[in-house]
C-alpha cells in the first residue's frame, strides 16, 4: 500500500465509521509487517503529475494517478473495484471485468 492509498483509507474510515475506528485501524496497519506502507518516490510523483496533466479531460483523482504510476514503477497490477480510471490510465486491473477478453 502506498502513502496515497493509506491516506484514502484513513479518510474513508473516518467518514464511513468514525474517527476512533479510523485511528485504531491505521495504527494496526502501520504497526503490521503484513501490509507495509511504501512511500511514493519523486519519479512516481512526477509520472502522476504528468498523467494528471495529460488526462485533463477525465475526472480521475490525483490519488488514482499516483497509484497508477506506482503500479507501473513496480510492474504490478492495480487491485481495485474502480476499474474504469485505471483502465483509462493503461494499468492491468484486478479483478478484471467479466466481459474482458
Amino acid at each position: 500500500m502506498n502513502d496515497y492509498v493509506f491516506d484514502e483509507l484513513c479518510s474513508l474510515l473516518a467518514r464511513k465509521s468514525n474517527h476512533k475506528t479510523a485511528i485504531r485501524a491505521i495504527r494496526h496497519v502501520r504497526d503490521s509487517d503484513a501490509l507495509p506502507i511504501v512511500r511514493v518516490t519523486d519519479e512516481v510523483f512526477e509520472r502522476a503529475m504528468d498523467t494528471f496533466a495529460e488526462y485533463d479531460d477525465q475526472e480521475i483523482p490525483f490519488t488514482d494517478h499516483a497509484v497508477s504510476a506506482h503500479a507501473f514503477a513496480h510492474e504490478a497490477p492495480v487491485f481495485t473495484f474502480d476499474v474504469t480510471d485505471f483502465e483509462i490510465l493503461g494499468n492491468d486491473v484486478i479483478p478484471r471485468r467479466l466481459d474482458a477478453s
